[in-house]
């Protein structure tokens, strides 16, 4: 597994695949430098990542109430 800035290159089970990282993911691996050593883990925390936010894009918008 090779990063460089906000691109990953990851070897997992035979295949090379690139990632762009969003900010919340090269943050996350940042704080967690560990997980690179583990390519399973890596892809398991980015794939948890990546749910949350479409998760969290699905939400509806707040309503604002006019005062």
């Amino acid at each position: 597994m090779v990063q460089v800035g906000s691109v990953l290159l990851v070897k997992y089970d035979g295949v090379i695949a690139s990632r762009n990282l969003t900010p919340v993911e090269l943050s996350k691996l940042e704080r967690d430098p560990l997980i690179l050593r583990d390519p399973a883990a890596a892809m398991s925390l980015l794939r948890d990542l990546q749910n949350a936010a479409v998760a969290d894009a699905s939400q509806p918008a707040p309503e604002v109430s006019e005062s």
